[in-house]
């Protein structure tokens, strides 16, 4: 997730935390994984940064 928003967003469109099942969840930054928290999700990684490049390395980094 790059941002809050998108959480919740995402939220409203599978209608509830257990909906995503064993997806991963990795965030952009410190905000989104406290939005990411406070809606029931699990945050699995957080960039260290907030970039693309950053958001990337961390899908990667839980990949492997």
């Amino acid at each position: 997730f790059t941002s809050a928003s998108t959480v919740r967003f995402f939220l409203e469109a599978v209608g509830s935390p257990t909906a995503t099942g064993r997806a991963r969840v990795i965030t952009m930054g410190p905000i989104t994984s406290d939005a990411a928290r406070s809606l029931g999700l699990t945050v699995d990684a957080e960039a260290k940064a907030s970039s693309i490049a950053a958001i990337v390395d961390a899908v990667m980094a839980v990949l492997h």
